[in-house]
Parts: structure tokens; C-alpha cells; sequence
């Protein structure tokens, strides 16, 4: 019997030892992951700040002709050399019944075109956009022959998303963005 008390004592004793410092050892890792509530989003020498070639460039290829494609839309952000951020929105016709050569693209002119100054409020809404374009990727179902494309990419392509889908909730979440932007 006194054995067995004795053995006890020394558990309680090595579980005394240690349980403190797991308990430091938490809050030592619930203070490494701090939560801001700050806005995240590009720096500005990454969109061009100092050298005007670099940016992000958000497409969106919509599919109204079939197979044959349809209008595209074009937003471009980058920073100019005063660090401030600017979207310059194009939008591409497409006529369904003159479609030309596949080379179109390089001739046809926008008939939308628009440029705006980022706020804080147009970076969110870019950066929600980017997460639900990486959460529509993650669902991707090949459409075949006719579906939209909507990408997402930098300039010295070191960020890539492109989602090819037939899925409702990729116009309806485009639609936001240019909503929100323009």
C-alpha cells in the first residue's frame, strides 16, 4: 500500500511538472496565429509601382455563342509610381452571327472602357473575388465544348487561376465583382 501512495505522488508530481508548460506552450502558438483585421492585398511594387509591365490581369471569356466562345472582359490593376492602385476595365462585343477568324481578338476594338482608382473597399472586393475563383477551381467540372472561362493571373506569372466551367455561380460572382468595381 505504501508503494502504490508513493507512486501516485510521483505521477502527481511529473503531471504538475508538465502540465504548465503545455499550457504555455498554447498560448505560445495562439499568439503566433494573431488575426488582423486589416486589409490584405497586393503590395504595390508587385502591380507595377516601378516598372509599369507589371500587374494583375482578371478575364472573364463568356460563352453565348456555344462552342464559338463570346464577349470577353478584361480588368487590369496595377500601381502607378505613387503606389496607388487603379483598375482599367475593357469589354469585348462578339456577334454570334459574324464571328471572324479564331485571330478576332486582335482586331476588334472595346465598346466599354473604363478606369477607377482603388479604394479600400474595390481591394476587398478584388481579393474576395480571387478567393471564390480559388473556390470555384476547387469545383471545376469540365463543360465540354462551351463553357466559360474566368482567370486570374500576374503579370510575371507567379499567380495563375483559371476555372473553365458552366457553373452559374462563376458569372454571378464576376457580376459581383465588376458591380462592386465599376
Amino acid at each position: 500500500m505504501p508503494k502504490m501512495i508513493l507512486r501516485f505522488f510521483y505521477l502527481g508530481l511529473v503531471i504538475s511538472t508538465f502540465l504548465p508548460s503545455c499550457k504555455q506552450s498554447l498560448k505560445r502558438i495562439e499568439t503566433t496565429n494573431i488575426v488582423t483585421d486589416t486589409l490584405t492585398f497586393f503590395e504595390p511594387i508587385e502591380l507595377g509601382a516601378y516598372n509599369n509591365k507589371e500587374n494583375l490581369t482578371i478575364t472573364a471569356r463568356f460563352s453565348e455563342c456555344g462552342e464559338w466562345g463570346g464577349h470577353k472582359e478584361v480588368i487590369t490593376i496595377y500601381s502607378d509610381e505613387k503606389h496607388i492602385f487603379h483598375a482599367h476595365y475593357l469589354k469585348y462585343p462578339f456577334n454570334c452571327d459574324s464571328m471572324p477568324y479564331p485571330s478576332y481578338e486582335r482586331n476588334i476594338k472595346s465598346n466599354f472602357d473604363k478606369e477607377i482608382v482603388l479604394s479600400s473597399k474595390d481591394k476587398k472586393a478584388i481579393t474576395d473575388y480571387l478567393h471564390r475563383l480559388i473556390q470555384s477551381k476547387i469545383t471545376e467540372n469540365f463543360p465540354g465544348h462551351a463553357g466559360n472561362i474566368f482567370s486570374a493571373f500576374k503579370s510575371d506569372s507567379s499567380f495563375l487561376v483559371s476555372v473553365y466551367d458552366r457553373k452559374l455561380f462563376d458569372i454571378t460572382s464576376y457580376n459581383q465583382l465588376v458591380a462592386e468595381l465599376f
